[in-house]
């Protein structure tokens, strides 16, 4: 009888466990960009910080804790203002140098075209690398400007690394300007989408 009752709260016990892995894998992670520079995350532990304990959170460094969370997440801005992504480098893919790797899905949603404008200007590199199959990048309400090089074989703001139906990207409220190499039907100088 002892041993039947254990037996149950055992089996109850990893049920639990298991839905409450599983509900923490597919909960959004909702980040809010506060800091307009480009600063890398002090530490992937699920808090957007450049510098730990003081909260600034940076585009570059919430995009990191999206991916070391996994699944869905959405990142929205409190301040206004250009985002010049700074940290040169290319061939890595974990978002610390040029461009921005997205690893999942992942919703960016900003203030409007003129209020939240992100800037490659300074990299030679792309703005947003869509990693694999599976991930997924929407972007509403910002102006990606410049992107791209003679360095890099594909995508100029943006990458799709994986064209097949799984992987997608999707606007709403997008400008696009002035972008230097065309990936994937990406418009390039000055052509601007709205919707």
């Amino acid at each position: 009888m002892i041993y039947l009752q254990y037996t149950r709260r055992v089996v109850v016990g990893s049920v639990l466990f298991i839905f409450l892995f599983f509900s923490i894998i597919a909960h959004a992670a909702n980040f809010t960009v506060n800091d307009l520079t480009d600063q890398v995350d002090a530490s992937l532990n699920g808090i957007c910080e450049a510098s730990s304990g003081v909260g600034d959170c940076t585009l570059r460094a919430a995009i990191q804790e999206a991916n070391h969370v996994a699944g869905n997440s959405n990142i929205t801005f409190s301040v206004d203002g250009t985002i010049k992504l700074n940290i040169t480098g290319t061939g890595e893919d974990q978002s610390l140098t040029g461009d921005l790797d997205i690893e999942y899905d992942l919703t960016i949603t900003g203030n409007g075209k003129t209020n939240t404008i992100i800037s490659a200007k300074n990299i030679s590199d792309r703005i947003f690398h869509v990693m694999h199959a599976g991930a997924s990048l929407t972007l509403n309400g910002v102006r990606i400007t410049r992107g791209g090089s003679t360095d890099i074989d594909y995508g100029g703001a943006i990458l799709n690394e994986d064209i097949s139906a799984s992987a997608s990207i999707s606007f709403s409220k997008l400008n696009i300007v002035k972008t230097d190499i065309v990936g994937l039907n990406i418009p390039t100088e000055d052509t601007r989408l709205s919707q």
